[in-house]
């Protein structure tokens, strides 16, 4: 599971985990025919006291130029 944290690299503008406001989060494993649901908070919280393996997601806008940080 990637959490987004940085939707542009560019602009080092948000991702959806910094500034969503839902109470719960829905995640689709579609290899593993999952499906988790979290609350955002509790999320949160559990992202904040845990250190997380940081990477780049290769996600690439029409132009192929990589905009997102997971």
């Amino acid at each position: 599971m990637f959490i987004e944290t940085i939707t542009d690299i560019d602009k080092n503008k948000d991702g959806w985990f910094n500034i969503c406001c839902a109470d719960f989060i829905f995640y689709g494993d579609s290899c593993n025919e999952l499906f988790y649901v979290f609350k955002l908070k509790d999320l949160k919280e559990y992202v904040n006291q845990h250190s997380m393996e940081q990477r780049k997601a290769t996600d690439k806008n029409r132009f192929g130029k990589v905009k997102k940080v997971s």
